[in-house]
């Protein structure tokens, strides 16, 4: 795996999602695009992540107004990345 880099990999087309939409728009942005997790960006650039479960675990098992509850309150942060030069062992460490 030392061999093997990180752009070698990942996905080059991110779907992302504004840190102030609504979870009905995030869900309705996951569907379009066929994909499970959104990055959530702000103004400054990549701020965390949100994915299906999350939704479903954190706002709609709480019952939660999807149309009224930003992303941002329910999304993983910090976010933990590696660089597409970097190798896939150094990333997993």
């Amino acid at each position: 795996m030392d061999d093997i880099l990180i752009k070698d990999i990942m996905t080059k087309s991110v779907v992302s999602v504004d840190e102030n939409d609504s979870l009905k728009t995030a869900a309705e942005i996951m569907a379009k695009n066929r994909v499970g997790s959104l990055i959530v960006r702000s103004e400054f650039g990549p701020i965390g992540i949100v994915t299906e479960s999350d939704i479903i675990k954190k706002a709609v098992s709480q019952k939660t107004d999807m149309g009224k509850t930003k992303v941002s309150e329910i999304m993983n942060t910090p976010m933990i990345f590696a660089t597409p030069w970097q190798n896939l062992t150094d990333a997993a460490n």
